[in-house]
């Protein structure tokens, strides 16, 4: 077996510093060693997820003393630290500030002696063997460093099922041009082919990835769930590995889940538990019995016989599922009209209105809604073909 297929998995219960750092501490030497991924006076970025500016308590953001633990590690290596992500908004200084001390990101960098990333710039990328896409943007710090360490968080995710390493690398696009690449890939299928696309092309700069899963989200996720105490770390130097024992802790099936199904596709290794070797923990003892995941009608699965939806592919709106909020509770803010990659909002009287001809089901609009008011529904057509 190689490296990059071991992942360690190690206990973690709660965010106390020494209780972190231990594990840590045990995921480096399950993986050979910190001196694997960097070296004295190399730049390290930590790519952390930073989905928008909220609450360390909500579960949707990489823990700040988790961060604070592994900045620190690689500054007494001798690399100089940098903490970073592009959320949802605007990629400048004002949005990116608020999200860091929100996120208390800025703890982290000052406690640590990491720096907050400044570099607001973007580069573009040309990837021939891309499937989704062959040319995009990223930030331009992934690609000036010298090392990616990728610090995901565990996490349910209406359009991809699952969100831990793979998914968090989106964060390399930047800022408002998330809504452009929602638009482009505008369904599940073409969005995972192109979170590998990302992956793939940068997979030489990541060289460590690892998943927050102390304290991880079910339900409604990636921001609108609830959090659930998962109590473990992973780390692997392979994202798609991370993701497999991620999905495993979910206590899900692992062919159920598009990113899966897509790696298999493209021939890409790792794509099934024989692939990999879990340290640590034993992973069967590591699941969490009754996670709640996103409820799902495999209408993802368009190549296969998985769903039934496959029959009826012309009623595919009306049996699809769709994003809705209450006029009495909708705020106004427009949030969810300014990210949406299809115009399928307007306001109404101060309302947001959903056009649901014009939705692609990407569902932005429900994570990035900083009320956590935009629901999922299904029309009862749905419902009794799904009885079927």
């Amino acid at each position: 077996r190689t490296m990059e297929r071991i992942v360690s998995l190690r206990k973690c219960d709660n965010y106390e510093y020494k209780e972190v750092e231990n594990a840590v501490n045990k995921m480096f030497e399950d993986l050979g060693g910190i001196e694997k991924f960097a070296k004295s006076g190399d730049k390290v970025l930590l790519k952390v997820n930073l989905l928008n500016n909220l609450k360390v308590e909500l579960c949707a953001t990489t823990h700040p003393v988790l961060v604070e633990i592994v900045a620190k590690k690689f500054i007494e290596l001798g690399c100089e630290v940098i903490i970073g992500d592009s959320s949802a908004g605007f990629y400048n200084a004002a949005h990116l500030n608020s999200v860091y001390k929100a996120t208390k990101m800025t703890e982290a960098a000052k406690n640590s002696g990491a720096k907050l990333n400044d570099d607001f710039g973007t580069v573009e990328i040309d990837f021939p063997e891309g499937k989704a896409k062959k040319k995009f943007e990223i930030i331009s710090i992934a690609k000036s460093v010298d090392v990616v360490v990728n610090m995901a968080k565990l996490k349910t995710h209406q359009l991809t099922m699952y969100t831990g390493c793979a998914k968090n690398l989106y964060g390399l696009i930047p800022g408002m041009q998330k809504v452009q690449m929602h638009s482009e890939c505008n369904d599940v299928m073409k969005f995972t082919d192109f979170i590998i696309d990302i992956n793939e092309s940068v997979k030489d700069k990541i060289k460590l990835n690892i998943i927050d899963a102390v304290m991880g989200m079910e339900g409604n996720g990636p921001s609108a769930g609830t959090p659930r105490k998962v109590g473990v770390l992973v780390a692997s130097e392979s994202s798609y590995a991370a993701d497999l024992v991620g999905i495993n802790l979910m206590n899900a099936k692992i062919d159920d889940f598009p990113l899966v199904y897509v790696l298999r596709l493209r021939d890409i290794k790792p794509n099934c538990m024989e692939d990999i070797k879990v340290l640590g923990e034993d992973l069967n003892k590591c699941k969490c019995v009754g996670f709640k995941l996103v409820k799902d009608d495999k209408n993802w699965a368009k190549n296969t016989k998985k769903s039934i939806f496959n029959i009826v592919k012309p009623f595919k709106k009306v049996i699809a599922p769709y994003p809705y909020v209450s006029k009495k509770e909708c705020k106004g803010c427009e949030k969810c009209k300014e990210h949406c990659p299809n115009d399928a909002i307007t306001m109404v009287d101060g309302k947001a209105t959903f056009d649901i001809d014009k939705c692609i089901r990407c569902f932005c609009c429900q994570e990035l809604c900083p009320f956590h008011l935009i629901k999922v529904r299904r029309s009862l057509f749905y419902r009794i073909i799904k009885k079927l």
